[in-house]
């Protein structure tokens, strides 16, 4: 529990910025300004989602269960 609740933080902590960045384009009106800000962090946008792996692998690992619960519920929401 505490290996699947760090690798949460720390994806909290580093992924900080693609956050922000994410909640601005929703605020911001000008699609210029909305692309760029997209462009500046695309680098490493897909990097950061690694430890949403981690944590998801962590949970099938520790908490089937629970994994068999939530993860088919976040499939039809990303759909």
């Amino acid at each position: 529990m505490l290996v699947l609740l760090l690798a949460l933080l720390v994806y909290v902590v580093l992924d900080g910025y693609d956050l922000g960045i994410g909640a601005l384009t929703l605020l911001e009106r000008d699609p210029a300004r909305n692309r760029g800000r997209v462009e500046l962090v695309g680098n490493v946008w897909d990097g950061n989602e690694s430890w949403l792996i981690l944590v998801a692998i962590g949970l099938m690992a520790g908490f089937p269960a629970a994994y068999a619960t939530a993860l088919p519920g976040l499939y039809c929401l990303s759909a």
